[in-house]
C-alpha cells in the first residue's frame, strides 16, 4: 500500500492525462507481477480542490491474492491531508457459494458458440495483461453461461418426454 502519485488508467483523474502517465505504471505493476487490490469507498484518492484523482493503490502479487482472496482496500475520509488514507480489510466470505464453471464439449458444436466466445472476449477492460486475460475469461464464462442456459434449460425434462415417446413406439 502506498501513495505512488500515479495514474493506473485515464478515468483515474477528472481532467486529462497523458498516455505517458498510465504507460509506466502499468508498466511497473507487469514487471513485478503485481496488481491492484479491489477498493470500496471513496473514487478518488487526492485533491488539490480543482483536480480529483487516484494516485494511492494497495498492491498485491498473484501468490498474496490467492492466499487471500477476500482482502479489499478501504478509502477513508482524508481528515485534513490532501490524501486520504486506505485501511487493508478482510471481507467475509460470502457462505452461498455459486458452483463452478464446467465447460461442457457440447457447447462447442452449437452454432452461436464462436459467436458468443468473440462476444465474451472483445468487451474492453483495464488493467495489466494478467488482468485483461482474467477479466476477458470472465466475461466469456458470463456469455457461455447465458448460452448454456438458453440452448439446454430443463435438459432432464426434455430427456424424460423422449424416452416417454421412445416407450410408445
Amino acid at each position: 500500500m502506498d501513495d505512488f502519485n500515479t495514474l493506473l488508467t485515464e478515468d483515474n483523474r477528472t481532467s486529462s492525462v497523458q498516455e505517458i502517465e498510465v504507460k509506466d505504471f502499468n508498466n511497473f505493476l507487469e514487471n513485478t507481477g503485481s496488481s491492484k487490490i479491489k477498493t470500496i469507498g471513496r473514487k478518488y484518492t487526492w485533491t488539490n480542490g480543482h483536480v480529483y484523482s487516484k494516485i494511492d493503490w494497495a498492491l498485491g502479487s498473484t501468490r498474496w491474492r490467492q492466499r487471500f482472496p477476500h482482502v479489499v482496500a478501504k478509502v477513508l475520509h482524508p481528515g485534513f491531508s490532501d490524501h486520504t488514507p486506505l485501511a487493508i480489510t478482510i471481507q467475509s466470505s460470502t457462505p452461498c457459494k455459486a458452483k463452478p464453471f464446467r465447460f461442457i464439449n457440447a457447447l462447442a458444436k452449437l452454432v452461436d458458440f464462436l459467436k458468443v466466445v468473440k462476444t465474451g472476449w472483445k468487451v474492453h477492460v483495464q488493467g495489466n495483461y494478467m488482468d485483461h486475460i482474467w477479466n476477458k475469461l470472465k466475461n466469456v464464462k458470463k456469455e457461455l453461461k447465458k448460452l448454456n442456459t438458453q440452448d439446454f434449460i430443463n435438459v432432464g425434462n426434455k430427456i424424460k418426454a423422449a424416452r416417454a415417446r421412445l416407450q410408445e413406439i
